[in-house]
């Protein structure tokens, strides 16, 4: 399987993903993610950033914490608006953030769709997407 055709697999993947409507102007949700290779690759060919940038943000927050004077917010967030400058081809944890009841993936404002995934249900789809996006 090539690297074009893991990408559809990983975008139809995530279209089963339960959608939902979040609080206007929030991105309490935007801070540094993990994402798998590929997904990184079309990211990086399509902005031109490099998200290893990104990954070694999430390192540095997860070892030593956030500074406390400042939010970490990912670097594909318009800090004027509050928007997404790449939704269209976000990370897989993005689009399942909100929408499972998985307690780390929960939205701090309660926005979820009528039928979130379950723990069991977030974990089977993100390690597929994990396997696919090596």
């Amino acid at each position: 399987m090539n690297n074009t055709s893991k990408l559809k697999a990983i975008d139809a993947l995530t279209a089963s993903i339960p959608s939902f409507t979040c609080k206007p102007s929030c991105a309490d949700c935007c801070g540094p993610v993990m994402m798998t290779r590929l997904e990184s690759l079309r990211i990086r060919n399509q902005t031109g950033v490099n998200t290893d940038d990104q990954i070694v943000r999430l390192l540095e927050l997860l070892e030593k914490g956030p500074p406390p004077d400042k939010e970490i917010h990912c670097v594909f967030l318009d800090q004027q608006t509050h928007r997404c400058t790449i939704y269209a081809i976000r990370p897989a944890v993005c689009r399942v953030f909100g929408s499972s009841s998985e307690k780390r993936l929960i939205c701090p404002h309660d926005c979820k769709p009528d039928q979130p995934l379950t723990p069991q249900q977030t974990e089977a789809l993100m390690s597929k997407i994990d396997q696919l996006g090596i």
